[in-house]
């Protein structure tokens, strides 16, 4: 066994045991899944279970480990069976022992149904229904969280700066030089309509959402991060980036994120299903439809990260063989067919 294989056991065990679970792995084989950490299935006798190492980088402070393992033990009883157990952490090697879910990752688009969609919005009307205070107490904002119309417009214009910035590292790439200028172009257009849009709605773009507005939120929030077990319920999985959020800003995600595309024909049936009990429902219905294509043009900007060296090294982190060549024109790809869905 090679040191770095005793290293992987030596921490499963050590997991194991802040669990008070006496078994032993057998068995510890790598899950190529996701792009930002380490995932390993750890394998007993009669049991499996997941273990995650998370990406650390000395230009990224979140705390993805401890973030992601409270807002599990928080909204366990919420979501009964939509999200995966918790069973231990350590954080002095940033991982966390957590349920190995049985069943079945969606890989297309057309695998997507209305029941599909159904439980997702359900799952968001369930972990946030009211009066908890674990989760008022500790959970923070979400990764990128925005309150105001002029927060969601300012981090769109950092991610496009970010990509204007690193545009001369590329200057070999002629296709990357040429969708960033398309991307400023659209967005141009995008943000002029939503800042007329709320001059003549006499929307405050400066004014923040009340705590009570406020949602408790996935934010890496799609089918891509989902499993359905044998009895089809889906579980949902990567909480990393979680936390306080703009409803508006979890629609503009759960739509226009790239990795399993949802029908904009659900757009409705979502909002309905996981705001429709909330007493701001038809603020958020207007705002989400308000925002939704700025967050095409986020999404284009995401899915060019792999652009931006601190990225890049968290890919390279989750994959080490990892195809940069290949993947970049993948997202380029992407990055275009979102760019079609925007009307001119």
């Amino acid at each position: 066994m090679s040191e770095s294989s005793k290293d992987l056991e030596d921490l499963a065990r050590e997991l194991l045991t802040r669990a008070n679970i006496s078994e032993i792995p057998h068995l510890i084989e790598p899950i190529h899944r996701g792009g930002n950490n380490q995932i390993f299935l750890v394998d007993c006798k009669n049991k499996k279970y997941i273990l995650k190492k998370y990406y650390q980088h000395l230009e990224d402070k979140r705390d993805r480990l401890n973030n992601e393992f409270t807002f599990l033990q928080a909204t366990q009883e919420r979501a009964l069976h939509q999200t995966p157990k918790t069973y231990a952490k350590t954080n002095s090697t940033t991982a966390a022992l957590y349920e190995y879910v049985e069943g079945k990752s969606i890989s297309d688009a057309s695998e997507v149904t209305e029941s599909l969609v159904t439980q997702a919005a359900q799952f968001i009307a369930n972990i946030n229904t009211r009066n908890i205070p674990i989760l008022e107490n500790t959970l923070a904002p979400a990764s990128e969280a925005c309150f105001s119309i002029n927060e969601h417009i300012k981090n769109i214009d950092f991610r496009i700066q970010e990509l204007i910035e690193v545009k001369p590292h590329h200057k070999h790439d002629p296709e990357f030089t040429r969708i960033i200028g398309k991307i400023i172009e659209c967005w141009e257009v995008v943000k002029g309509s939503v800042i007329d849009c709320c001059r003549k709605e006499l929307i405050d773009i400066d004014q923040e959402l009340s705590l009570n507005e406020r949602i408790l939120s996935p934010s890496d929030f799609g089918f891509h991060n989902a499993i359905i077990r044998p009895n089809n319920i889906v579980t949902f999985i990567d909480f990393e980036y979680a936390g306080w959020d703009d409803p508006a800003k979890l629609v503009g995600d759960f739509f226009a994120q790239v990795a399993i595309k949802i029908d904009p024909k659900y757009l409705n049936l979502f909002i309905k299903t996981a705001f429709g009990n909330f007493k701001n429902f038809e603020v958020i219905h207007k705002r989400s439809n308000l925002l939704l294509n700025a967050y095409k043009i986020k999404w284009c900007c995401i899915v060019l990260n792999i652009f931006l060296p601190k990225h890049l090294a968290r890919r390279k982190f989750s994959n080490p063989n990892l195809n940069i060549i290949k993947l970049k024109n993948i997202q380029l790809y992407k990055a275009w067919q979102l760019l079609k869905e925007i009307p001119k």
